[in-house]
């Protein structure tokens, strides 16, 4: 990685986190709204068509991967000349595959209604609709992930982010009008095309701009270049096909075994994991860019680091927001949504299938950045589409609690676990050093938080508030100065206490 790159990495990262930050606030606050204006079953149905959107742009399916891959081995070094071809290649390609997607969604949107009346009062024209509208976003949205991969691969991540974060921001302002006005979800699906048209025009000016020599003439187009990418791309996308699998055949199956309604509920539990997972991908989100260009030059030790050190990192993030979905989930969505959306006990089952994807969201990135992630993602799409028809088989998901426990079961036997165990042989671990290593501070620190809350909680339910908080504060005062001592090295909190001084004496 260049030296400009690894000056990049924290404005990256800082943008990643502004990203997620606004993504969640607007996740939030835009159910609430459909709910108030068009009632929890057609909600379950934008739910269906939302919820694919977002997994798709989160999955990393497509030629997005192997452009952000080149991007990342060409820019900087004397094979640089080829990155047009790559960038137009690639282009073309991801527009052949992102017809072919939208067509299949097209087909299953379609066919539900008439083979199994799941939409209960929604019309079939609003649903051809929606099927259309969402079709037509899925192919910008596919496209516009070659604009991101060449941000990505140049080190310049923050931009996309902060195009994300204004494009959520402008939706979340459409869909207020459109629902304000009486435009339902046909509006809301119209409202999602054109921003998303008019954000990924933005991107790819401003990849365009960022990285010189960027083409998009059919001339550049090379077959050589193409199979090399088609191979990557297969691999990454095998990887995301994976989690865009399981938690999308079993929900579609959930939505034709429930309905609408009791898909709305279901949907809030499975967002709010969603959002935690999201968190954890933010946060290894340069790490292919990263390491690609590190095994571009052959340091096989910093690309040990770099696994070591971020898979402890991302854990120590992504447990406390667990405990905290864990033990006070239900509570949460009843707030947000309303007591009818509460569906006791999934929360856990949620975090059951969350709980390891901190670690293997940080495997999965180090193997894309090696080239080393084709095999073992073709392992796990295998084992989960064959996990998945034993458990419809025995049981299909006709409660919430089914569909949950198939969900986490899956994520856990046939993708979680087999990548995590693949990466860390690539590595050089052993199970117990990687225990010790990664996992050991971690789970002692979030282990004591987790009781406390859970005390809490109950003391909550007796009606003793004060001793509650107090209880909670303890817990979270305790994670806080665990981190501090053991996580934060002395350089570190020298710097973030001259930041904290900084940031006072501006304020007075």
């Amino acid at each position: 990685m260049s030296e400009a790159g690894r000056q990049q990495l924290l404005p990256n990262v800082l943008a990643s986190w502004l990203a997620y930050a606004a993504a969640t606030i607007i996740g939030f606050v835009m159910p609430r709204l459909v709910l108030d204006s068009v009632g929890q079953e057609v909600l379950g149905v934008w739910d269906l068509c939302w919820s694919f959107l977002a997994y798709i742009s989160f999955t990393g399916i497509g030629m997005g991967s192997a452009v952000d891959h080149f991007t990342a081995r060409l820019k900087d070094h004397e094979l640089a000349p080829r990155l047009p071809g790559v960038i137009a290649t690639g282009f073309y390609m991801q527009l052949a595959f992102a017809l072919v997607v939208a067509a299949l969604f097209c087909l299953v949107l379609i066919a539900i209604p008439f083979l199994f009346s799941s939409f209960g009062s929604v019309s079939s024209q609003v649903v051809l609709s929606l099927a259309g509208l969402v079709a037509l976003t899925v192919v910008v949205l596919l496209l516009g992930e070659i604009a991101q991969g060449i941000l990505t691969g140049s080190h310049q991540s923050r931009k996309t982010e902060i195009i994300n974060v204004v494009h959520d921001v402008s939706l979340a302002a459409g869909m207020i009008v459109v629902l304000a006005n009486g435009y339902g979800i046909v509006g809301l699906a119209w409202t999602t095309l054109l921003i998303r048209c008019a954000t990924e025009a933005v991107r790819f000016a401003v990849a365009f701009t960022a990285v010189s020599g960027c083409s998009l003439s059919a001339a550049r187009i090379s077959g050589d270049t193409g199979r090399e990418m088609a191979l990557f791309a297969t691999k990454s996308s095998l990887f995301g096909f994976q989690e865009l699998l399981v938690y999308q055949s079993v929900r579609v199956a959930f939505f034709i075994g429930a309905g609408p309604a009791a898909f709305a509920a279901f949907s809030r539990y499975s967002t709010l994991a969603r959002q935690i997972n999201r968190l954890t991908d933010r946060l290894t989100l340069s790490v292919p860019a990263l390491t690609s260009g590190l095994s571009a030059q052959g340091d096989a030790q910093r690309i040990h680091d770099v696994y070591a050190y971020g898979a402890q990192a991302v854990l120590m993030v992504a447990l406390p927001t667990l405990s905290i979905f864990a033990v006070f989930g239900d509570p949460i969505v009843a707030l947000w949504m309303g007591p009818d959306f509460v569906v006791p006990g999934i929360a856990w089952t949620f975090c059951a299938a969350c709980v390891l994807h901190a670690h293997y969201s940080m495997s999965a990135k180090v193997l894309r950045g090696i080239n080393s992630h084709g095999k073992i993602s073709l392992y796990c799409l295998c084992a989960s589409a064959a996990l998945l028809m034993l458990f419809y088989w025995v049981q299909p998901p006709t409660s919430a609690e089914h569909a949950a426990w198939q969900i986490a079961a899956t994520m856990l036997l046939a993708v979680h676990i087999p990548h995590i165990v693949f990466a860390a042989r690539k590595m050089g671990f052993s199970s117990f050093s990687q225990i010790q290593d990664i996992y050991l501070k971690p789970l002692i620190y979030n282990t004591i938080f987790l009781i406390l809350l859970g005390a809490s909680k109950s003391l909550l339910g007796t009606g003793q508030g004060y001793l509650a908080t107090f209880v909670a504060a303890a817990g979270i005062t305790g994670l806080v100065a665990a981190y501090w001592y053991s996580v934060c090295d002395i350089r570190m909190r020298n710097k973030l206490r001259s930041s904290l001084q900084d940031v006072i004496a501006g304020g007075v």
